[in-house]
């Protein structure tokens, strides 16, 4: 069931974007051999912390390791050095939190509870169009399994195919008391999915649309809820009906 999300206070998001992207994404000079891929990562604000929302706490450090695991497997697969940025590390907002756990499916007979991975990808995919500022990955970090259609327990998820070309919202399941390599390959095979040719081989080039953006800037009109335009055509503020989806922990 499709939940409505806020609208976005898109200068807040961008704000946050540009206070972690300096030193963890921009590079005084890039090597052309390295695809550099940027991801912003939105913990789930129901079963994380503030300090979760940091790159020297125990959920940052795993990431870290994982992208790494990650970037070892894609240049095993497919001989790609692939550089994976941390453009962002935030919290859902109370709002979009209590979101989410309306697509939890509640276990039974002492089965676990699941989240469907559907609905998360297709809200954030929709109101993330409306971003100043998208990184290619909007990972959607939770502590449960996911479903889809007659898949259950999966570690991680993806359906669009567009990584490089426009944002990609992915969902990825918190593991640390299993092995980090296996979660690496996890996303890894979530990256290779999320390409045009939506698995391997990918062709080396194709990740060179990647580097020449760390970040999509598009400027889409607007619906009225979030923004509103005066006669002359100056910009109002953004018309907010809610909080932004994320909030803001300053590492």
């Amino acid at each position: 069931m499709r939940v409505f999300i806020g609208a976005l206070t898109f200068a807040l998001f961008t704000f946050c974007f540009a206070a972690r992207a300096g030193p963890q994404t921009v590079r005084q000079k890039r090597n052309p051999d390295v695809k550099s891929i940027t991801i912003g990562y939105l913990l789930n604000g129901n079963e994380f912390e503030s300090e979760d929302a940091t790159l020297n706490s125990a959920v940052g450090k795993w990431l870290q390791d994982v992208q790494m695991k990650a970037e070892l497997r894609l240049k095993k697969d497919i001989n790609v050095e692939i550089d994976f940025n941390i453009g962002s590390l935030n919290l859902t907002n109370e709002e979009f939190s209590k979101n989410l756990q309306t697509w939890i499916s509640k276990g039974s007979c002492g089965s676990e509870s699941l989240m469907h991975a559907g609905s998360v990808l297709y809200e954030i995919k929709e109101e993330s169009m409306y971003w100043a500022l998208q990184p290619h990955i909007i990972c959607v970090l939770t502590k449960l399994k996911l479903y889809q259609d007659d898949l259950i327990n999966l570690l991680g998820y993806v359906r669009h195919r567009t990584l490089c070309y426009t944002s990609v919202p992915m969902l990825l399941t918190y593991t640390p008391s299993s092995n980090v390599e296996n979660t690496g390959n996890i996303l890894s095979e979530l990256v290779l999915n999320s390409t045009a040719s939506g698995s391997s081989p990918v062709p080396k080039e194709y990740f060179d649309e990647c580097n020449k953006n760390l970040f999509f800037r598009h400027q889409y009109v607007l619906p009225s809820r979030h923004r509103s335009v005066t006669q002359n055509g100056e910009e109002n503020a953004p018309q907010t009906q809610g909080n932004s989806p994320y909030r803001r922990v300053i590492a």
